[in-house]
């Protein structure tokens, strides 16, 4: 059976070589026969720019879901990455993309991996301890993920050395890792 409810974004959190990569893995390779789709994504190295991300999501999907490709074959407008146009850009692009990303996750039932997602975000963080991404984009799509995948059987796994600001919201649940107690490491 497929949760219903519940947060729809799940963030691994903690320090370096704690195993949120492992974590997520597993916890991957467990929840896999519940989804349609995994669609996995890293970090690690550099910055994911959004719009890689959108573009990356159209070819996965594309290659993989046949229900995506037939909506995408009714309305030129519909897939997760359009490229920009002398009268299809900024604000107005953005948006839609965004819109776009959540209809496509709400249609079948994906978990979206967004690994190492601390690369994205800005090195300081805010008075209230979370940080907020260096482009403003990725703030508006984890925070458009988090709200519009409500009631839908898709599903977000984030890793990140510390928590976006867009992910605070009762529809996150955060698993803090730490390094064990001197005692209990003995």
């Amino acid at each position: 059976r497929h949760p219903g409810g519940g947060p729809v974004v799940a963030l691994i959190q903690g320090l370096a070589g704690l195993g949120k990569t492992a974590l997520a893995a597993e916890a991957t390779h467990l929840w896999h026969p519940r989804f349609d789709h995994v669609l996995a994504f890293t970090g690690r190295g550099a910055n994911l720019p959004v719009e890689e991300l959108h573009r990356q999501l159209d070819q996965k999907l594309r290659l993989r879901s046949k229900v995506y490709r037939d909506r995408c074959a009714e309305d030129e407008m519909a897939p997760v990455y359009v490229a920009p146009t002398r009268d299809f850009t900024g604000e107005v692009r953005r948006r839609h993309l965004c819109e776009n990303l959540t209809a496509a996750l709400r249609a079948e039932r994906c978990l979206l991996v967004l690994d190492n997602l601390d690369t994205i975000l800005r090195p300081s963080p805010r008075p209230d301890g979370a940080y907020d991404a260096q482009d403003p984009e990725w703030d508006r799509v984890l925070a458009t993920l988090a709200d519009g995948l409500q009631r839908s059987g898709s599903r977000v796994l984030v890793t990140s050395r510390h928590r976006p600001a867009a992910l605070a919201g009762e529809s996150c649940m955060t698993l803090a890792l730490g390094p064990l107690p001197l005692g209990e490491a003995v």
